[in-house]
């Protein structure tokens, strides 16, 4: 039998996709019942006028600057830590550095980009593959879902920024399918906030632009292919 208590573990809330009509009502509690909130400084930036006591990651001191809200946590302060949109979704790699870090953690879900973009794009959940390239490493398995899944289903992708964006994954996926050019291809930046795009286009016109010096999109971008 686990020895998880709920009212004891830390909060790892999601915040949605940034805009503050988006936070649950549940994040929003955590968020003003916390003595110090921990996350990477682009997100706390979205739910900063939430919260009293901040301690800003960057991905090169994220370790160190975990290690101090533990000692706080430890220390009998009621701690929060915030990843963008579900932590369920692409935040798992940060949840479990929080976990090393305080030990017992409770995931708040909160509202995906994916889902927002599926709604955009006119796409269900039912018929489309899901996947976030938002993580270290090198993703081989999530590429190789995405390849097999192009020709029967509808993609919703989470491009990991500046190193693999949306023109990236329309290339790779049409040198596996070719014969997929003609697909829809909907690029959806910055939803929820006044910056919000939408980009209509087709897989192989997105493909034509990969490998330039830099993407056309934003670091906030899911690209949503539609099924044919």
């Amino acid at each position: 039998m686990s020895d998880f208590d709920a009212d004891t573990a830390v909060p790892v809330v999601g915040i949605g996709p940034g805009g503050d009509d988006y936070l649950t009502v549940g994040g929003r509690r955590a968020l003003r019942a916390a003595d110090v909130v921990v996350g990477f400084t682009s997100v706390l930036d979205y739910v900063d006028g939430h919260v009293t006591d901040r301690i800003d990651c960057s991905y090169d001191d994220q370790t160190a600057r975990l290690d101090e809200f533990g000692e706080r946590v430890r220390a009998g302060e009621t701690g929060v830590a915030v990843a963008m949109g579900d932590p369920n979704c692409s935040g798992g790699q940060f949840v479990a550095r929080v976990r090393e870090a305080v030990g017992e953690v409770r995931v708040c879900p909160g509202v995906s980009a994916t889902q927002l973009a599926a709604s955009r794009a006119g796409v269900s959940y039912d018929e489309a593959a899901i996947e976030s390239l938002h993580k270290r490493g090198d993703c081989v398995a999530e590429r190789e879902r995405l390849r097999a899944a192009l020709p029967d289903r509808a993609l919703v992708v989470i491009p990991l920024p500046w190193q693999t964006m949306p023109e990236d994954i329309a290339r790779e996926l049409l040198d596996a399918h070719p014969e997929a050019g003609g697909r829809e291809a909907i690029v959806c930046e910055s939803l929820t906030l006044p910056a919000e795009t939408v980009t209509r286009t087709t897989l192989a016109e997105l493909g034509d632009d990969a490998g330039g010096e830099a993407s056309a999109f934003s670091d906030l971008s899911i690209l949503v292919v539609r099924a044919s």
